[in-house]
């Protein structure tokens, strides 16, 4: 205790100082946590193995964890899915007691234990040579609890100096994690919502009411064909299942081909392939054969009839304007010019090399398209004035 009358902290460490004054410049979480780890070695703290666990908000992770082992320059980070609450690895953890409202779980695995079961970590941990383990509760302002864990292969395990050195070091991590997860978070809403691009946009400050950008680029636009019937035919939740389906197959080749989904539309799908980037139409033309084969195989291994799932596809290279309205962001497709004269493609996409055009055509017949080149999207009407009275 200082002479001033503070409590915190009562040990003083190299790493404390740089992660409160210095840490500052580690924008990712997983470099701000090999940085403080990497520091507690030189501090003397005997770490050789350390995990953080943090939940967060994302359409498909329920959290992840982050491994660090002495010589990492940045933690290995894994993603857990919303079934990972359900694995028995999760249900039967430390971490789960610690989320669930458990103090710091303190076990010494050189030492034979009393207790007649245990956590099925403590095994891999003996394995590894570990001889003592920690795990301790770390707590967000909107009082959520994550956790952090420390192992060490020092004979006798940690001294209760260390132990009291990483029960203090918790307040500053809970805050620095906290502030670099929230970022992270904004950022997977944003990308999950408004598409990668504008999300980033967003984050950069373009905020303002009618700011916006143009993007050149090969849209796709997709839906499932007699979407009507199959919700006349399939209950609620089978519904559900079916577009989940839908959009898992062809989604996931446009994301792997490189291009943005924009926004999901009932049973449709709208995502672009900026044409700055290289053979975006190649590309978009081969996501859709991809999912196409993808939605083939859904008929087979559903209990939905053949064909029910069938992709209805269109591919059209134009310019895409987004525009924010009272926080919500409404897309424009259109080809015209200012004045009303018609954008034809640029040359070389009327006259590429031969074997390009016959690529593009064998790609067109691959998914069913009638256009052997991209065209342009047809403008949107004008807007109708209502009438009074």
């Amino acid at each position: 205790m200082s002479a001033s009358g503070g409590r915190w902290p009562q040990r003083r460490l190299l790493a404390l100082d740089w992660l409160v004054l210095e840490s500052g410049r580690e924008r990712f979480v997983e470099r701000l946590f090999a940085g403080l780890c990497a520091r507690l070695l030189e501090d003397g703290l005997p770490i050789a193995r350390s995990t953080l666990h943090v939940r967060t908000l994302h359409p498909q992770f329920f959290g992840a964890r982050l491994l660090w082992r002495p010589g990492m320059e940045e933690a290995e980070i894994t993603f857990l899915d919303h079934d990972a609450i359900t694995d028995r690895r999760f249900l039967d953890s430390p971490v789960r007691a610690l989320y669930e409202g458990a103090e710091a779980i303190h076990q010494r695995l050189d030492l034979p234990t009393a207790a007649p079961r245990e956590y099925p970590v403590y095994a891999e941990l003996r394995a590894e040579g570990m001889t003592d383990y920690v795990a301790m509760p770390m707590t967000f302002t909107d009082g959520t609890r994550h956790a952090c864990t420390w192992a060490t292969t020092r004979p006798g395990g940690f001294r209760a100096a260390d132990l009291a050195a990483l029960g203090e070091l918790l307040p500053a991590l809970a805050m620095a994690t906290e502030i670099r997860l929230s970022r992270r978070i904004a950022c997977n809403l944003l990308d999950a919502y408004v598409g990668r691009h504008a999300g980033a946009r967003i984050l950069a400050g373009e905020i303002r009411r009618g700011s916006g950008a143009t993007v050149r680029a090969a849209i796709w636009q997709c839906d499932l064909r007699d979407f009507t019937t199959i919700v006349e035919r399939l209950a609620r939740d089978e519904v559900i299942a079916c577009l989940n389906a839908f959009f898992d197959a062809v989604g996931a080749p446009v994301e792997a081909r490189g291009g943005e989904i924009l926004k999901f539309i009932g049973d449709g799908m709208l995502a672009i392939f900026p044409l700055e980037e290289e053979a975006a139409c190649h590309r978009a033309l081969r996501a859709a054969a991809e999912a196409r084969r993808g939605l083939r195989g859904l008929d087979t291994e559903r209990r939905w009839s053949p064909g029910a799932l069938t992709l209805r596809s269109r591919l059209a290279r134009g310019r895409r304007h987004v525009r924010q309205h009272r926080n919500l962001f409404a897309t424009r497709l259109h080809g015209d010019r200012p004045g009303g004269q018609r954008r034809r493609p640029p040359p070389a996409a009327r006259q590429g090399p031969r074997s390009r055009r016959a690529d593009l055509r064998r790609l067109c017949r691959d998914v069913r398209l009638r256009c052997p080149a991209p065209r342009t999207a047809r403008p949107l009407p004008p807007a109708r004035r209502s009438r009074a009275g």
